[in-house]
C-alpha cells in the first residue's frame, strides 16, 4: 500500500489520521483530519459524551479500501470490454458462416461490420466520466478529501449494474441489427416473389401486370396466398423425397464401395494362386528339359536306334515344352489384366469430378489418398487457378464449400507440394488455427517424394479471411500474396520432418504459378 505522510498534532505530537464519517463533520472543515485525541475533544457535549464516535476511522482504512473497490471496478469494466468484443468477434463468425451473408459484396460485409464495430466502441463512452472518477480515486488527493469520502460511503452495486446494462444493450443492438439485415432479405424476397406472382395472375387472366403498390387488395392477397403455400408445400416434398433419394444413393455407394473392396481381395488371392500355378509349371518343365537332355546323351552314346526313338520322344517333349511355354505366357497375359482391372477398380472407388492437370490420378490416389489410408469416395475441383483466376480472392470465392480439402500447387521451379487438411477453410476476419481432431493432415513434396505429417494438430491450418493458407506455426508451409507471389516454407514446427527446424520444401522458390483445391467426401 501506498505510504501516506499525516501532519503532527502541536497538541498530542500524533498524527492527524482520524476522521469522523457522519456528513455534517466529514463536510466542515473543522472537524476532518485530527489525531484522535483532539477528534473526540471535538465531539464532547456537555453532558460529557461523545457524538459520532463509532463513526470515527483512519483515513488509512477510508484510502486502501477505496483502491481496492476502484481497482475491482476497472477490472469488471475491461471485462465487460473484453465481453463485448468477444460476442461481436462470435457474431462476425456466425455472420460468416450464412450463405446469405457470404454471397453479399465485399463492401457490403465491411459495412455492416463496421455498424457493429460501432456498436461496440460507442456504448462504452457513457461511462467514461464515472471511470474517470474512479480512476481518480486510485490516488490519495487531500484537497479531495470530501470527495473520495463519498465514494467509500457509496456503493458499488449500482456501477457493476450499469455494467451489466450496457453489455445487454450491446448485444441487443448487435443482435437487433442484424435481425433487421436478415427481415430486409426476406423482405426483398418476399417482394420479389409477390411480382412475380403478380404477373402470373395478370397474365393467366390476360392483364397487363398490376402496378406496384405499397399495400396488395385482400383478394389479391388471398390469390397469391393459396398457390405460394401449396408451392411452400411442394418444395417441402420434394426436399423430403430429395433426402430419400440422396440416403438411397449413399447406401448404394456404400455397397459398391463394400463390393469393389471384395473384388479386389478376390483379384489378389487368384493372382497368387495363378502365380503358383506358374512357378509349379515352369519348375516342372525345366526338370522334363535337363531330363530329357541327359537321356539324349546317354541313348546316343549307346544304340543308333534307341537314339532316333529319343529323338522322336525329345522331339514330343518339345512340343510338350512349347504347349507349356503357351500357357504361360497366356497366363502372364491374363495377369497383366487382372493388374489392370485391379487399377481400374481402386480408381472407380475415388469419383472426381475433374482430374487434376498437376498431378496425376494415381499418385493422388495411390500416394496420396489410399497411402495415407484416407476413406474418401469423391473428389471436387472446387478451386482451380487456370479456371477460376490465380488471386487470393478467386481463391476465397470458392472456399464456400466445408469439408477436408487436397490443396495441390506448382511453383515457378516446377516444384508440386501440397497439404491435405481434415479442418475447412474458415473464412475468418480476425483468423484462427483450426484443429485436426483425426491427426490425419500433412503437407507433401513431389518431388522430394515425401510426407510430412501433422504432429501439433492444434495449429493444423490458419485461415483468415483474404489472407492466403497458412500451415502450421513454423509457418511450416504459408501460400502468401496477393497473386501467390510470397509464399515460403520452415518445415518441422507443427509438421513432422526428419532434419532440423526451419527447411524449405519449395526450395526457395516464392511464386506459385497453378493451383487446384479438392474437397474430398
Amino acid at each position: 500500500m501506498e505510504q501516506r505522510q499525516f501532519t503532527i498534532c502541536q497538541d498530542t505530537q500524533n498524527q492527524e489520521k482520524y476522521i469522523c464519517l457522519n456528513k455534517e463533520c466529514y463536510s466542515s472543515k473543522k472537524k476532518q483530519l485530527h489525531c484522535h485525541e483532539c477528534l473526540v475533544k471535538l465531539h464532547k457535549t456537555d453532558k460529557n459524551s461523545i457524538k459520532h464516535y463509532e463513526e470515527f476511522v483512519t483515513l488509512d482504512s477510508i484510502v486502501n479500501d477505496l483502491i481496492r473497490r476502484n481497482n475491482k471496478k476497472l477490472e469488471l469494466y475491461n471485462q465487460m470490454i473484453i465481453d463485448a468484443h468477444q460476442f461481436k468477434k462470435d457474431k462476425f463468425k456466425e455472420l460468416c458462416t450464412q450463405k446469405s451473408f457470404s454471397s453479399k459484396s465485399s463492401e457490403f460485409q465491411n459495412q455492416i461490420f463496421k455498424k457493429i464495430e460501432l456498436f461496440v466502441e460507442e456504448i462504452p463512452k457513457q461511462l467514461n466520466a464515472q471511470v474517470s472518477l474512479i480512476r481518480q480515486g486510485l490516488y490519495f488527493q487531500k484537497e479531495k478529501l470530501q470527495f473520495q469520502i463519498e465514494q467509500y460511503l457509496s456503493t458499488d452495486i449500482k456501477f457493476e449494474n450499469s455494467l451489466k446494462l450496457i453489455l445487454e444493450e450491446i448485444k441487443k443492438n448487435i443482435e437487433t441489427y442484424i435481425a433487421s439485415i436478415e427481415l430486409q432479405d426476406c423482405q426483398i424476397i418476399k417482394k420479389k416473389t409477390i411480382q412475380q406472382l403478380q404477373k402470373k395472375i395478370a397474365d393467366l387472366e390476360g392483364v397487363k401486370t398490376m402496378p406496384q403498390t405499397d399495400c396488395v387488395p385482400k383478394t389479391t392477397t388471398l390469390i397469391i396466398i393459396i398457390p405460394l403455400m401449396y408451392l411452400i408445400y411442394t418444395v417441402i416434398e420434394l426436399d423430403k423425397q430429395v433426402l430419400k433419394l440422396q440416403m438411397k444413393l449413399d447406401q448404394q455407394l456404400l455397397n459398391i464401395f463394400e463390393s469393389q473392396k471384395l473384388l479386389v481381395s478376390e483379384i489378389e488371392q487368384l493372382q497368387k494362386q495363378q502365380q503358383n500355378q506358374i512357378d509349379i509349371l515352369i519348375k516342372q518343365s525345366n526338370e522334363i528339359l535337363e531330363n530329357n537332355n541327359i537321356m539324349k546323351d546317354i541313348l546316343i552314346n549307346n544304340d543308333s536306334k534307341l537314339t532316333l526313338k529319343v529323338l522322336q520322344i525329345s522331339k514330343k517333349t518339345d512340343e510338350e515344352f512349347n504347349k507349356t511355354n503357351n500357357i504361360l505366357k497366356e497366363l502372364s497375359l491374363k495377369k497383366s489384366i487382372i493388374q489392370n482391372l485391379e487399377v481400374k477398380t481402386i480408381q472407380s472407388i475415388i469419383q472426381f469430378s475433374e482430374n487434376s492437370e498437376i498431378l496425376t490420378t494415381d499418385y493422388i490416389i495411390n500416394k496420396l489418398i489410399n497411402g495415407q489410408q484416407l476413406n474418401f469416395t469423391k473428389a471436387e475441383l472446387i478451386y482451380k487457378s487456370q479456371r477460376d483466376g490465380l488471386s487470393i480472392e478467386a481463391f476465397w470465392q470458392n472456399m464456400h464449400k466445408y469439408g477436408s480439402t487436397l490443396l495441390i500447387a506448382k511453383f515457378h521451379n516446377s516444384e508440386i507440394v501440397g497439404a491435405y487438411t481434415q479442418p475447412s477453410y474458415v473464412p475468418s476476419l480476425f483468423g484462427d488455427y483450426m484443429v485436426d481432431s483425426t491427426n490425419k493432415s500433412f503437407l507433401f513434396s513431389y518431388k522430394k517424394n515425401q510426407i510430412y505429417k501433422v504432429k501439433e494438430n492444434r495449429y493444423t491450418l490458419y485461415s483468415k479471411y483474404m489472407t492466403g493458407p497458412q500451415f502450421g506455426q513454423g509457418p511450416d508451409l504459408n501460400l502468401q500474396g496477393y497473386q501467390f507471389d510470397q509464399c515460403s516454407s520452415n518445415i518441422g514446427y507443427t509438421y513432422e520432418y526428419v532434419k532440423e527446424k526451419g527447411d524449405s520444401i519449395i526450395d526457395g522458390t516464392s511464386k506459385i504459378i497453378e493451383m487446384e483445391v479438392f474437397l474430398l467426401s
